[in-house]
Protein backbone atom coordinates (compact mmCIF):
# COMPACT_ATOMS: atom_id res chain seq x y z
CA UNK A 1 0.00 0.00 0.00
CA UNK A 2 1.30 3.45 -0.94
CA UNK A 3 0.26 6.74 0.64
CA UNK A 4 0.92 9.88 -1.39
CA UNK A 5 0.61 13.18 0.46
CA UNK A 6 1.17 16.42 -1.40
CA UNK A 7 0.35 20.09 -1.38
CA UNK A 8 -1.06 21.15 -4.73
CA UNK A 9 -0.44 24.61 -6.11
CA UNK A 10 3.33 24.74 -6.15
CA UNK A 11 5.53 22.71 -8.42
CA UNK A 12 6.77 19.68 -6.53
CA UNK A 13 3.53 18.06 -5.34
CA UNK A 14 1.59 19.08 -8.43
CA UNK A 15 4.21 17.59 -10.72
CA UNK A 16 5.38 14.57 -8.74
CA UNK A 17 2.13 13.17 -7.29
CA UNK A 18 0.57 12.14 -10.64
CA UNK A 19 3.82 10.54 -11.80
CA UNK A 20 4.17 8.55 -8.57
CA UNK A 21 0.51 7.49 -8.80
CA UNK A 22 0.97 6.33 -12.41
CA UNK A 23 4.02 4.24 -11.50
CA UNK A 24 2.10 2.70 -8.58
CA UNK A 25 -0.77 1.89 -10.94
CA UNK A 26 1.59 0.17 -13.40
CA UNK A 27 3.01 -1.89 -10.53
CA UNK A 28 -0.53 -2.69 -9.30
CA UNK A 29 0.07 -1.09 -5.88
CA UNK A 30 -2.96 -0.01 -3.87
CA UNK A 31 -2.62 3.77 -3.48
CA UNK A 32 -4.26 6.43 -1.32
CA UNK A 33 -3.66 10.10 -2.10
CA UNK A 34 -4.11 12.89 0.41
CA UNK A 35 -3.90 16.22 -1.37
CA UNK A 36 -4.26 19.76 -0.10
CA UNK A 37 -4.87 22.79 -2.30
CA UNK A 38 -2.62 25.60 -1.14
CA UNK A 39 -4.16 29.05 -1.37
CA UNK A 40 -2.35 32.34 -1.41
CA UNK A 41 -4.16 34.38 1.26
CA UNK A 42 -1.86 37.40 1.17
CA UNK A 43 -3.62 40.65 0.38
CA UNK A 44 -2.21 42.81 -2.36
CA UNK A 45 -2.22 46.42 -1.23
CA UNK A 46 -1.83 49.23 -3.71
CA UNK A 47 0.41 52.23 -3.18
CA UNK A 48 -1.52 55.25 -1.92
Amino acid sequence: MLFITAGMGGGTGTGAAPIIAEIARELNILTLQLLQLLLNLKEKKGVS
